[in-house]
């Protein structure tokens, strides 16, 4: 499959219900740490699923 639009495919929570975009540039390096911030603060900050 080829995709001729960006996709968005990682998004932050800003608000109870409310989604951001995360944008990227080619050769950028976007890195998803949620669950291991919730492991490693014991629970203070809580990764969504």
């Amino acid at each position: 499959m080829k995709i001729s639009q960006p996709t968005i495919c990682l998004q932050v929570k800003i608000k109870e219900s409310e989604w951001l975009g995360v944008p990227y540039d080619f050769g950028n390096l976007i890195i998803s740490i949620g669950d291991m911030l919730q492991q490693a603060s014991g629970g203070y900050y809580s990764s969504t699923h």
